[in-house]
């Protein structure tokens, strides 16, 4: 699975993107939640990773105060079929962060940052194509809780 994880910090755009395979971020579980495949979230969803879910992070509602992601775009990454991982990253880096701007109105404040995912080469690549899904997490811990409710206005300055 292709997680990453990256965030603005407020000394200017500076980006921090590490590597991170789902079982390694841990969590509380929520008491109600859907497993979901990662690549099937959509705008607006709230979801919650736990150690235990893997690649079917629970699909949560916002009002849940444990969830640690709200997926805020759903597009394409435009690498084609076999991208190498700087070119996913630079362009994650880029998408994402225009998708926020355009839909929110400013840049990430520095207690946030963002998670996005594309497939995996192979069988997903051959089903989800170049998808790139953008959520707002918490920076600098992506599996920290984000409270109730969705925070995408409290992100933007």
């Amino acid at each position: 699975m292709s997680l990453r994880l990256a965030a603005l910090r407020s000394f200017g755009i500076v980006a921090l993107v590490f590597a991170a395979v789902l079982p390694q971020l841990s969590g509380v579980a929520s008491a109600v939640g859907t497993p979901t495949f990662y690549m099937n979230f959509h705008a607006g969803q709230c979801g919650l990773y736990t150690s235990a879910n893997g690649e079917h992070p629970l699909a949560v509602s916002c009002s849940d105060p444990e969830h640690n992601m709200e997926v805020y775009a759903v597009t394409h990454g435009g690498w084609g079929p076999s991208p190498a991982a700087s070119t996913v990253t630079a362009d994650a880096h880029r998408i994402c962060l225009s998708k926020f701007q355009k839909l929110f109105g400013g840049t990430l404040r520095s207690n946030f940052g963002y998670l996005y995912f594309y497939p995996d080469p192979g069988a997903q690549t051959q089903e989800y194509g170049d998808r790139l899904i953008c959520s707002l997490t918490r920076w600098p811990n992506a599996h920290a809780a984000m409270g109730a409710g969705t925070h995408f206005r409290v992100a933007a300055r």
